[in-house]
């Protein structure tokens, strides 16, 4: 038997299947399409968020600067310099194009309790238009981005230098964040700046309290004290961290280097920037001395006199170095920092001598 050759017909729903086969591939092609300008979107903001993030850390530092949060309040024109940072960090620098929100969405600052703490938020916005969302009656959106960013005194330091600096120093309360401008230098302001002298206070005036021993010279770690430990630590800087929330007191190290050694050590530590211990009262002598540590400096060592012996770098000025009865003194050139760590906490009483910390943090 010869079998009949099998055929098809189009059944009558064929064409309506060939019609949502096209509408779906037409709705599927934008779907896709849009997809560009969504991703188009995430992509700016998440340039927006990186933008806000450097905008609020350049606000907060430039109100670090200006020591902004004074009894607790902010002036107009430290809120004006501060702003204008934060959109030329986020407008010019970061995301061209973008804009701070309107109002306190936008820009906003404030205190930490009653100290010299506060906090800076920035918002910024862009309108991304869309290529082919207008498929969907969709031509742009707003994204944004959003940062909070804090500053503050710091709490701790590493690579401290074994030299403690009077509090009551006629020099060292000049840098006192108390309504007392202290601004961050560029590198041709910083070399513009005078130089200061700071003397010994531990066998002079007593203002500090008075203590047997080298210059104030400190004892970061507890130990023996070798002359190599200390010299060590008059070149490199301490290589612990020093936490003024478990350090309270700092022993002296009457037994510090001197001579050749000392002087090799200083000759070659003279002109750069080091960090430097604060301390406000001294008790005791010798090995039983406590220095209380109050807070820390960051300074260019620009010369020094020991006894007969100083040495001294290019960024000396026209101090005089005198002779051996003279006070022994550090020639200084004080710079303001930062640094990365925990904040002092220490609301009002807080002494700031031009070391803090700015990090990003949640919004108060």
């Amino acid at each position: 038997m010869r079998s009949e050759p099998v055929t098809y017909r189009d059944g009558p729903d064929s064409g309506a299947v060939a019609v949502i086969v096209a509408i779906m591939g037409v709705f599927l092609t934008g779907i896709l399409a849009f997809s560009v300008d969504l991703g188009n979107a995430y992509s700016t903001q998440r340039r927006l968020s990186t933008a806000a993030d450097g905008a609020a850390l350049a606000a907060a530092q430039e109100l670090s600067n200006s020591n902004a949060c004074v009894d607790s309040s902010v002036s107009d024109a430290n809120r004006s310099a501060a702003k204008v940072v934060a959109e030329d960090y986020s407008s010019n620098r970061n995301a061209p194009g973008s804009a701070l929100q309107g109002g306190s969405s936008g820009f906003s600052i404030g205190c930490v309790g009653s100290g010299n703490d506060g906090y800076v938020t920035v918002g910024n916005i862009q309108q991304v238009d869309y290529v082919f969302g207008n498929l969907f009656g969709v031509t742009n959106s707003n994204p944004t981005g959003r940062a909070t960013a804090r500053y503050g005194r710091a709490r701790s330091v590493t690579g401290l230098r074994p030299f403690g600096l009077c509090a009551s120093d006629a020099y060292v309360k000049a840098l006192i964040k108390t309504g007392v401008d202290f601004p961050v230098d560029d590198d041709a302001s910083f070399a513009l700046r005078p130089t200061v002298r700071v003397t010994s206070q531990i066998s002079g005036d007593g203002t500090c309290g008075t203590s047997g021993g080298n210059w104030g010279v400190l004892d970061f770690n507890g130990g023996s004290n070798p002359t190599g430990e200390t010299i060590d630590w008059i070149r490199n800087g301490y290589g612990g961290e020093i936490d003024l929330a478990t350090v309270g007191t700092l022993p002296g190290n009457p037994g510090a280097p001197s001579g050749g050694s000392l002087e090799s050590a200083m000759t070659d530590t003279v002109g750069q920037v080091i960090t430097l211990p604060i301390y406000d009262s001294v008790t005791a002598n010798g090995n039983n001395s406590a220095f209380h540590i109050t807070g820390f400096v960051s300074a260019q060592l620009c010369g020094w006199k020991f006894g007969n012996k100083s040495s001294s770098s290019a960024c000396r000025t026209s101090l005089t170095y005198g002779g051996a009865s003279d006070p022994d003194f550090l020639e200084l050139r004080f710079r303001q920092s930062f640094t990365v760590g925990e904040f002092a906490n220490c609301g009002a009483t807080c002494s700031t001598y031009g070391i803090d910390t700015i990090a990003l943090a949640p919004a108060p």
